[in-house]
């Protein structure tokens, strides 16, 4: 289940444990944050190829996720662990959205579930470009998928957070 706040600018996500009384399980912020980075990471993973094929992938987009110290420690430390490039910033989504800003796709999430993930204009162009070329030419099936499914993410997400 999903819960939004009034102007829908905050998302959490719950589910309620089997045999356990009504009680519930929180998806906070923070591994909102962590679920889209690494969803993120491996469509990219999958846009730069394997070895074998012969991929037209010349931009190296700069993924960077952006927490506060509220941030839960294990979070972030998780997500360094996965070579995500994690930076901290003061606390306030004013501050996150202009660090976030600086990256290809800048990932935010307080706690609360209030943040978004940006997407460059450079990146949104040539990931546009990626996918006339794949699917032009039929070949790179999985990097057509791949592209398909962070333009989806882009045009799911509200890049603009009310009050940043």
């Amino acid at each position: 289940c999903a819960r939004l706040d009034g102007d829908a600018d905050r998302l959490v996500y719950f589910t309620a444990l089997p045999n356990c009384n009504g009680k519930i399980e929180l998806v906070d912020g923070d591994k909102i944050l962590s679920l889209f980075a690494l969803f993120i990471k491996e469509q990219l993973s999958i846009l730069d190829g394997d070895n074998n094929e012969k991929v037209n992938n010349l931009y190296q987009a700069h993924l960077g996720v952006v927490q506060t110290a509220y941030a839960n420690g294990a979070s972030s430390d998780y997500l360094k662990q996965t070579d995500l490039q994690v930076v901290l910033t003061p606390t306030g989504v004013k501050y996150l959205h202009e660090k976030a800003d600086d990256f290809d796709i800048g990932i935010y999430f307080e706690a609360n579930g209030h943040g978004t993930i940006l997407f460059s204009s450079n990146f949104l162009s040539w990931l546009d470009g990626r996918v006339n070329e794949l699917g032009s030419t039929g070949k790179g099936s999985e990097q057509l998928k791949a592209s398909l499914r962070l333009l989806a993410v882009s045009k799911l997400i509200n890049q603009a957070v009310g009050d940043s």
